[in-house]
């Protein structure tokens, strides 16, 4: 037979002055700002151009738009490998209905 116990906590927490609560609220703005991209980063240039092309897009059509959460940045390292990446920018639209993901 099992044996079921009851716990029961009583806590008495101290009441949060508006102090307290400013104090949180700065805290937590020096910490999103510590973490945030910073003027002049690459993460600041392309979240400016996306909320640049976002506000026109939205402007000229009433079409769902999103962009993707992510990008991948990389160091070209070399004519070859621009090459070779500006050929996959130009070609990958013509696969885009073969893709399993393509909505």
């Amino acid at each position: 037979r099992a044996v079921v116990r009851t716990l029961q906590f009583n806590f008495l927490t101290p009441a949060r002055t508006e102090d307290d609560r400013e104090a949180d609220h700065q805290a937590k703005n020096q910490e999103l700002s510590r973490i945030s991209p910073k003027s002049g980063s690459l993460s600041h240039i392309i979240r400016t151009y996306k909320a640049a092309c976002t506000r026109m897009i939205h402007q000229i059509t009433d079409q769902p738009f999103a962009w993707h959460g992510r990008y991948h940045d990389r160091i070209i390292r070399n004519y070859a490998e621009m090459q070779r990446i500006e050929n996959y920018i130009r070609n990958n639209p013509e696969v885009w209905l073969q893709d399993k993901f393509f909505l």
